[in-house]
């Protein structure tokens, strides 16, 4: 009775949580229009075709001697496919985050148009926020061209140059000429010049530089204000992290971390209270030192950019900054220098997002 009822049938089912459907020897359509959790449909001999308009959070559709065709329309989250010769064709419009194919003897045809993966953005601290940049969230960059939008709601958007985006989730830099800028975030040089400035990065090499510091301009071939804001160099057996400021006539630096630090994402943070210069990596600092920063606001100029991944000429006393051969993830800046806690929180906020 089941089968015959639903046989050349069309059935629309909106604001169901779980909607089975069996068949034999029968031709299954089913629409389901909005907010159904749970859509099951087992078919032998069969024809099923299913339409989910929006919020389907979990579809199985399982098959023997089937076609399957399926058109998933928006937030479908978990979608699982299987099917023995079969013809499985699977249209996903936007935001699904889990999909599963399984076939045997089998056609599988898929397209998938629209952000493929929801997004939970992490957990940061937002007093200060002056510009932030996280590229696996859609909002901050569509997934294509050079604009990088500003999360922090302050317009500071920042620009992509030549690096790949990958995974939906960080920039592919080449170490030969990638880079990623900020906006101008001379606002962020609050009285003192104290400020912090954040990044997500995965170095491959040491004598990379992690961010330079631009003044006159954001283009690091053309500011002629700039230094090395950190970079991961080698020290006798071990790798370092450091972060540094200009003092007027060098770098100032305080050691961020030690060890084997390449070939991993590590959050490396600068903070500078006006008069400490600290350094951490994956919320911990490994040494902070008493220095006065030569801003651009001592300098009188007027602008102020972070370039993830450039080379920077002036670096830390006996090193090279080059261009990081690596990635770059989530990028931020504050007007204040974060205390110890408000760093590990940072950290603890997003490392799982990088696997830690």
């Amino acid at each position: 009775m089941f089968a015959a009822f639903f046989k050349n049938k069309f059935r629309k089912v909106p604001s169901n949580i779980n909607q089975d459907v069996t068949g034999t020897s029968t031709e299954v359509s089913l629409s389901i229009d909005t907010h159904n959790e749970y859509t099951t449909l087992t078919g032998t001999t069969a024809t099923v075709n299913l339409e989910l308009g929006s919020h389907n959070e979990y579809t199985t559709l399982t098959g023997t001697n089937t076609e399957l065709p399926l058109t998933l329309d928006t937030h479908n989250s978990y979608t699982t496919l299987t099917g023995t010769n079969t013809e499985l064709p699977l249209t996903l419009d936007t935001h699904n985050e889990y999909t599963t194919l399984t076939g045997t003897t089998t056609e599988v045809s898929l397209s998938v148009s629209g952000p493929a993966v929801s997004y939970t953005p992490p957990d940061f601290v937002s007093s200060g926020l002056v510009a932030y940049y996280d590229p696996a969230n859609s909002d901050s960059y569509s997934g294509s061209g050079s604009t990088l939008t500003d999360l922090s709601g302050n317009g500071i958007n920042g620009t992509v140059v030549g690096a790949t985006y990958t995974d939906n989730t960080y920039f592919t830099l080449d170490g030969v000429n990638d880079y990623i800028v900020t906006g101008d975030v001379y606002s962020a040089i609050s009285g003192g010049d104290s400020h912090t400035v954040e990044m997500w990065v995965y170095a491959n090499a040491t004598s990379d530089c992690l961010w330079s510091d631009l003044g006159t301009s954001n283009n690091p071939a053309t500011a002629t204000y700039h230094f090395a804001g950190s970079q991961i160099i080698q020290v006798g057996p071990f790798q370092q992290i450091i972060t540094g400021l200009w003092n007027g006539s060098a770098i100032t630096r305080a050691v961020a971390g030690s060890g084997s630090l390449t070939g991993a994402w590590k959050h490396v943070v600068r903070t500078y209270n006006g008069t400490t210069l600290t350094g951490y990596v994956n919320g911990t600092s490994a040494g902070n030192t008493t220095m006065t920063f030569d801003s651009p606001v001592d300098d009188g100029i007027g602008h102020w950019y972070i370039a993830a991944g450039a080379n920077d000429t002036t670096a830390y006393t006996g090193t090279t900054a080059g261009w990081l051969n690596g990635r770059v993830g989530i990028m931020r800046v504050y007007d204040r220098a974060l205390s110890s806690a408000e760093v590990l929180a940072n950290y603890n906020g997003s490392k799982a997002k990088y696997g830690l």
